[in-house]
């Protein structure tokens, strides 16, 4: 298709991702580890609330909706596992 996706100038999400790269950069070793788990932990939640505050109450075609609702416990999985290894690591 030789389609290059843009997003919009103001993209908020674009700017939290280079902030996010910028931020995990700037680390290493364990201080890397705790940071990204932290990361993988906010950006999964935000994924969940977005799916059930927003994507979900505006699905209209039944096939989307059933494929949101499949795909949402992936992201409570990883958001779990995220969350597990970091209370490993220490604070």
């Amino acid at each position: 298709l030789a389609v290059t996706p843009k997003p919009p100038k103001d993209d908020a999400s674009a700017r939290a991702h280079a902030e996010a790269m910028a931020m995990l950069r700037a680390k290493s070793g364990l201080d890397f580890d705790k940071a990204f788990l932290d990361h993988e932990v906010k950006f999964h939640q935000d994924v969940i609330d977005a799916m059930n505050g927003t994507v979900l109450p505006a699905v209209q075609d039944a096939h989307l909706r059933d494929l949101v609702v499949k795909v949402a416990p992936a992201f409570d999985a990883h958001r779990t596992a995220a969350a597990n290894l970091r209370k490993t690591l220490g604070s």
